[in-house]
């Protein structure tokens, strides 16, 4: 059996929790790293991926390695050109909108909310600025195909989810001034493997009102 260690509010777990259902593969959710791992890799975080006897560390290196190892369905594209754009757009959510836009609401609403502290009002209007922004560009994006970056779901549509998602969980999106992207959105919700995503709980932090609700 698999095993993923995880966070349940982090977009790189949940990035890798997507993959793996939508390529039928069974595993288990943990939410401890083992404490072997935690003295010889104190810096690691997850998610992290026990698989056929090995860990595989880092969520960029997981993703490639299901990929590699499961090769139905294929969510990195067909040519060379698609795989390039897939790569592309999946490093850009996980990079640049991370950087402007995720790390910053996780920080100072969920992070900050769980130590007890106050957040900061000044990174929350930079980090919604820019939410506006990047969500301008994927109503860009969703006018030349259905998913973002083919005609088919690839692993540039599961990045992007799985940090919209989080952002969802905690009301972050004015989704009615973005309609492309809430039905593209919506048809993402609305797939089996995001349904656990919307069962996810974390203690002191409750989910938007419309959060579980696909048809939102």
């Amino acid at each position: 059996m698999k095993i993923l260690y995880h966070y349940p509010l982090s977009p790189f777990c949940r990035k890798i929790r997507l993959m793996l259902s939508e390529k039928g593969l069974l595993f288990q959710l943990e939410d401890r790293f083992p404490s072997k791992l935690m003295e010889k890799a104190p810096l690691e975080e997850p998610p992290l991926l026990f698989d056929e006897n090995n860990y595989i560390y880092d969520h960029y290196v997981i993703a490639e390695y299901i990929e590699e190892a499961y090769k139905s369905p294929n969510l990195f594209g067909e040519t060379l050109t698609e795989r390039a754009e897939i790569r592309r757009l999946s490093r850009w959510f996980d990079e640049k909108f991370f950087l402007e836009v995720s790390s910053h609401i996780i920080n100072e609403k969920i992070k900050k909310r769980l130590a007890g502290e106050e957040p900061n009002s000044t990174n929350l209007y930079y980090a919604k600025k820019n939410l506006n922004d990047h969500l301008f560009y994927i109503s860009h994006l969703l006018t030349k195909n259905a998913k973002l970056a083919s005609k088919y779901l690839s692993l540039a549509d599961i990045s992007a989810s799985a940090h919209l998602s989080v952002l969802d969980y905690l009301g972050e999106i004015n989704w009615e001034k973005y309609p492309e992207v809430k039905e593209w959105y919506a048809c993402m919700k609305s797939r089996p493997s995001f349904s656990p995503l919307l069962s996810d709980k974390v203690r002191g932090i409750f989910p938007s009102s419309h959060y579980k609700n696909p048809d939102f």
